[in-house]
């Protein structure tokens, strides 16, 4: 075999390893089309009902308060009401928050009776959970807007419907998330984990979003605690939702 053939030969072999094949390339843009799709549906949402469970790991935050599960809704552009399950020393709790027009209320769990703790302003006795997960809106909006490397998956059955299955990776850093809002320059600000953490999401027949699952850390101070797996569903697409605003009670 002459060395221009060899050459010739060696050539097509290196063009096929570096080729990326058709099949694989119109995949790609499949679960990319999917996944616009989904996040156009979603913004184009007026309200919604969530919930959120952590099913494996925990979510500890400082130091001393586990985050069991959240369950609220959500009225765009910025309003929401939840129910914060939390576990504190030999205690369990359930905080409820409301968020209107960018003022957080809580209402106070231990003989506070109906009252509702403004948390905007000097004074505040409480410390939440990060914002992202009480009012998981802008998490779930940037986990569409920056999933990278989507893939189609397959369809599972969910709550007795057909899914389609997406599945990539997430970038923490993508998400700027805060805890409780500032108290006169003392209120403190959660970093972003430093690594990727693997995103599944199941949509519907109408590109909504039905379930999201985060693995791995979201926040620094979860790095470095083991495995931790949080799940999202979401229900009641433009429902009828009211919230109260706990400053008329």
């Amino acid at each position: 075999m002459n060395r221009f053939l060899k050459r010739s030969l060696l050539l097509l072999l290196l063009l096929g390893l570096l080729a990326v094949p058709e099949h694989v390339t119109i995949a790609q843009d499949d679960a990319q089309a999917q996944l616009d799709a989904t996040a156009a549906a979603m913004l184009e949402l007026q309200s919604f009902h969530f919930a959120l469970e952590t099913t494996a790991g925990k979510t500890v935050f400082q130091d001393a308060v586990e985050l069991r599960g959240v369950e609220g809704d959500v009225v765009r552009p910025s309003d929401f009401q939840a129910k914060v399950s939390v576990h504190v020393a030999i205690l369990d709790l359930t905080l409820e928050v409301v968020g209107l027009d960018g003022t957080i209320w809580v209402k106070n769990p231990i003989g506070g009776g109906d009252s509702f703790i403004q948390l905007t302003g000097a004074g505040s006795e409480f410390d939440l959970p990060p914002m992202d997960l009480i009012n998981p809106d802008a998490l779930v909006q940037s986990a569409l807007s920056f999933l990278e490397n989507p893939a189609l998956a397959g369809t599972e059955d969910l709550d007795g419907q057909t899914m389609t299955v997406i599945t990539g990776t997430f970038d923490p850093s993508r998400l700027v998330s805060t805890g409780t809002p500032a108290i006169e320059g003392e209120g403190f600000t959660i970093a972003a984990a430093s690594e990727p953490l693997d995103v599944k999401l199941w949509v519907d027949d109408q590109d909504r979003l039905t379930r999201i699952d985060f693995v791995g850390p979201l926040f620094s101070f979860e790095e470095g605690t083991g495995r931790i797996v949080r799940s999202i569903t979401f229900s009641n697409f433009n429902g009828d939702i009211t919230i109260q605003n706990p400053a008329a009670s």
